[in-house]
């Protein structure tokens, strides 16, 4: 009996996840006119590390004063304390909570954004991120937690960066060498485009 021969599917994204797409409606909508957009996507959930983005944000925001960071999700718990935390904070400026967003909204955002940020804190809500084939689809460097399937995805480095969940610090030094560095955001960008296909080409490889 020898051992069967075992093929890796890549992941797979609609052909309109690939195409470009207007930045404005985003920009538009929310009122984000700074190029130093930073994106969130996800549940509002204790376990996605919005609290740590909000504390890398202050940081940030000192050397960036320009910078705005959209906290693109669904409530799952935690918009009363985010939206206080934020205004505490004084960031009401350069922090912008969207609430769901529709899929037309949310190819605008990752179209207009610098880079997408995943501060995840535990394995078990990152099993695998489709948000980051998409970012990657629309040649989007990525920021996230070494933790679960994000370590598996995001070539440290090469189209994104890992940081240590729970650091703060760490995320925001990798935040903003992004910011201060866009040509070094756009190779990664273009690495990260490589990872992921359409689902039409993926299908043409299981047949």
């Amino acid at each position: 009996y020898g051992f069967p021969t075992v093929k890796m599917l890549p992941d797979g994204c609609p052909a309109s996840y690939f195409e470009r797409h207007e930045g404005r409606i985003f920009r538009e909508k929310f009122g984000v006119s700074s190029e130093k957009m930073i994106l969130f996507l996800g549940r509002l959930h204790p376990l996605k590390g919005i609290d740590v983005l909000i504390d890398a944000a202050e940081l940030v925001v000192k050397d960036h004063p320009d910078a705005c960071f959209i906290i693109a999700g669904p409530d799952d718990g935690m918009m009363t304390e985010l939206t206080q935390a934020i205004k505490a904070r004084r960031l009401r400026e350069n922090i912008k909570l969207t609430g769901f967003l529709s899929e037309e909204e949310k190819l605008s955002a990752l179209s207009a954004c610098r880079l997408l940020v995943i501060p995840s804190l535990s394995d078990i809500v990152e099993v695998y991120s489709t948000v980051i084939s998409e970012a990657f689809a629309q040649k989007k460097p990525v920021v996230a937690s070494d933790i679960g399937g994000l370590s598996t995805r995001v070539d440290d480095g090469r189209n994104g960066f890992l940081v240590r969940p729970y650091d703060h610090v760490q995320l925001a030094q990798r935040i903003m060498q992004l910011l201060t560095d866009e040509a070094l955001a756009e190779r990664m960008g273009e690495q990260g485009a490589l990872q992921v296909h359409s689902w039409g080409e993926v299908a043409a490889m299981a047949e």
